[in-house]
């Protein structure tokens, strides 16, 4: 269950390490059902979509029963992008693994570099070389672009918008491996 008023990493992954995202449109219709099941009840402060598996930081508002709220905002989420992932590829069963994962942020430390290890995983996984990788926040936090995301928060937590963007390119050579497992 989600509390109120807290920072999470959301995750998970294919049934079985499968892909989720077979299109490059399927990404942007998961984000689009992510805005719609979810942007009443948190707040986004970072994401990563993979093509099998997904991160998301985010924080919960502060009202009594959001944590009930936001459980089940996200079961839907996942049926109806199943659903239509399932149609599209002409496939049955569970796209995703059982339950995701949810994991409180508590401290400043795991908080920013789980932001470092959100947007470095497309190029742990070999999929960009670069922290441009479409499918990440990153580029919405760098830039002065409107976005739905919390970037005044983000940039808070860094110091600033060039603290933030120095963070991420000066520590490349951050064992992402041990992230992992500190922050799952």
């Amino acid at each position: 269950m989600f509390e109120p008023g807290n920072l999470y990493h959301v995750y998970n992954r294919g049934n079985n390490r499968e892909k989720i995202f077979f299109k490059p449109g399927n990404y942007q219709f998961f984000l689009d059902r992510y805005k719609k099941y979810l942007n009443e009840y948190i707040q986004t402060f970072a994401y990563c979509l993979l093509p099998n598996h997904f991160h998301l930081m985010i924080g919960t508002k502060d009202e009594i029963d959001t944590g009930k709220k936001v459980s089940e905002q996200f079961r839907k989420l996942f049926i109806s992008y199943a659903q239509a992932i399932n149609k599209q590829e002409r496939r049955t069963g569970s796209l995703f693994q059982k339950n995701f994962k949810r994991k409180k942020v508590e401290t400043q430390t795991q908080l920013t570099w789980l932001l470092y290890y959100i947007h470095r995983n497309p190029i742990h996984h070999g999929l960009d070389n670069q922290l441009d990788y479409r499918w990440s926040s990153y580029n919405a936090l760098a830039s002065q672009k409107m976005t739905y995301l919390d970037r005044e928060s983000v940039h808070g937590w860094f110091g600033g918008r060039t603290a933030f963007i120095n963070f991420h390119q000066q520590n490349k050579e951050i064992d992402i491996k041990k992230l992992q497992d500190e922050l799952n």
